[in-house]
């Protein structure tokens, strides 16, 4: 006990060194989740606007019940989402050395999985980017090691974790699935003892069914219709165009996995362990892997790391395990790859206290309750403006709204023809035109005038054009965070005559 515990202290300072370059950066979406926990924390229930239709627009409920317990608690969200996220990084660290031991009979080689994952720069950065990952790798490795644990005294217990996985993600439905027939196939299935896993984590699962149905009408999260695009091959030809600066170090990861399944024994353990590297890689080929890190890809690695392990256990190959490993773990911390991954998440994601949130936060301090705001980012704007304050996603995909049959939203069916103030998204500081589509046409329905108030940064190639109604009492923005006044609004005829340049002059 005691090794183990000094082993794990030591991984966990290795993250400790190797996440704190990240730990000021928080992916845009993980404020989603914030404002649906925002208003959970007000008591408007879990909803993205208050009064509005239910949609879960978040796939991390237990994430997002976190979020808003210490939102009540009154803590600060952008430092609450990156320090739990490591903290359940070190966890995860702990659980996946808990199943690395059961899995390899205590062998000493089993720390080096638990090492390689600690000093990988996709880990450091996806476990402070505010998102659930964190959670449920620690969630899902110790249940792995629990069921790997042959002499577990609490069914109940193992069977309660188990379902929270579904709780913690999508797939976790399917991950919880193998775990729960391993223990019925390791086990005579004539016994009550037997059944008391999955029974367990049946129970956790009716209280998600029950409350999603209640609450959202839905057996499933709204995200699942949201990223279903059914355009597959432009999927993974867009998720091999990010990931392909890193093909040595994915290209290993699989290499070192298939060598362990060739070398492990063919058990039901292995077996395990194959169907959850194989299920998770495919779910995550099915959505855009676009955030720093490829986070939906740690988990099969981690695993295959696990996997891999067994090659070293064997006298006759063992040199050239421990050189892979050794290569791979000198490869994460020095060679380029840790730059880039570095460099990824400083340009999408987005620091502390941006002036896109300061300004959201202003905005909620002067526009009216109940007051509607058109924008395409349903993260940080959206967080900071608040709970008074309804947000229509304009955005095709938008998570926030259902997408009957798949179709892409129609923002004519939710956003108001006249929001109170429209926050229009461009890539460029002096791009002058409206640069989406959808933000063109939302516009070109308005029955009433508008005010342009200029341009603000959030992140890399990420700005903000804040326009307001006329009769909005919002004359100006602070100075501080105004970048320029570089879009020229389109004009209509018959709203914005005496705005048309002759008619000034």
């Amino acid at each position: 006990m005691l090794r183990f515990f000094l082993g794990w202290v030591f991984c966990s300072l290795i993250l400790l060194v190797n996440a704190w370059s990240s730990i000021e950066t928080v992916v845009d979406d993980a404020f989603i989740s914030g404002r649906y926990a925002a208003h959970g924390a007000a008591g408007h229930g879990w909803v993205y606007n208050a009064g509005q239709p239910a949609v879960e627009g978040f796939s991390n409920a237990l994430w997002t019940f976190w979020l808003g317990a210490t939102l009540w608690l009154g803590w600060d969200l952008h430092t609450t989402m990156v320090w739990s996220g490591l903290i359940f990084g070190v966890f995860a660290l702990g659980a996946l050395a808990f199943a690395s031991q059961q899995f390899l009979n205590h062998h000493w080689v089993a720390w080096v999985p638990v090492v390689l994952v600690a000093v990988d720069p996709h880990f450091g950065v996806v476990i402070t980017n505010g998102l659930e990952s964190g959670m449920y790798m620690a969630l899902l490795f110790l249940c792995l090691g629990l069921v790997f644990f042959d002499d577990s005294k609490h069914p109940w217990i193992l069977g309660l974790l188990i379902g929270l996985l579904w709780a913690t993600r999508p797939e976790g439905l399917v991950a919880a699935f193998g775990l729960v027939v391993f223990g019925l196939w390791k086990k005579p299935l004539g016994t009550w003892k037997t059944w008391r896993t999955p029974f367990g984590c049946l129970c956790v699962w009716a209280v998600i069914l029950t409350w999603r149905i209640s609450v959202y009408g839905d057996v499933l999260p709204n995200t699942a219709a949201a990223k279903a695009t059914g355009d597959v091959w432009g999927l993974w030809a867009k998720n091999w165009h990010y990931i392909r600066p890193e093909t040595a170090f994915w290209s290993s990861i699989v290499i070192l996995g298939l060598w362990g399944a060739v070398c492990a024994p063919k058990d039901k353990r292995t077996g395990l362990l194959v169907f959850l590297i194989l299920s998770s890689t495919a779910i995550a080929s099915q959505v855009y892997l676009w955030m720093p890190g490829a986070r939906l890809l740690l988990t099969p690695m981690a695993l295959s790391l696990l996997l891999m392990t067994w090659a070293l256990r064997s006298y006759r190959v063992r040199w050239i395990g421990f050189t892979a490993a050794t290569v791979l773990g000198f490869y994460c911390m020095f060679s380029p790859l840790r730059a880039r991954v570095l460099r990824q998440d400083q340009l999408h994601s987005v620091v502390q206290n941006n002036d896109a949130l300061e300004v959201a936060k202003y905005l909620s301090t002067v526009l009216p309750d109940g007051a509607w705001v058109a924008t395409r980012d349903a993260g940080v704007l959206a967080y900071g403006l608040g709970t008074r304050v309804h947000v229509a996603e304009l955005h095709p995909r938008a998570l926030t709204q259902q997408h009957i049959d798949g179709q892409d939203a129609d923002p004519k069916e939710y956003a108001p023809k006249n929001p109170e103030a429209f926050i229009f998204t461009t890539n460029r500081k002096k791009k002058s035109k409206l640069y989406y589509s959808m933000e063109r046409r939302v516009y070109a329905r308005r029955t009433a005038k508008y005010r342009y108030l200029g341009r603000v940064y959030q992140h890399y190639h990420r700005y903000y054009d804040v326009v307001v109604r006329e009769d909005v009492p919002v004359s100006a923005l602070p100075p501080q965070w105004v970048k320029n006044r570089a879009l020229v609004l389109p004009v209509m005829r018959a709203v914005d005559e005496s705005m048309r340049p002759e008619e000034e002059e």
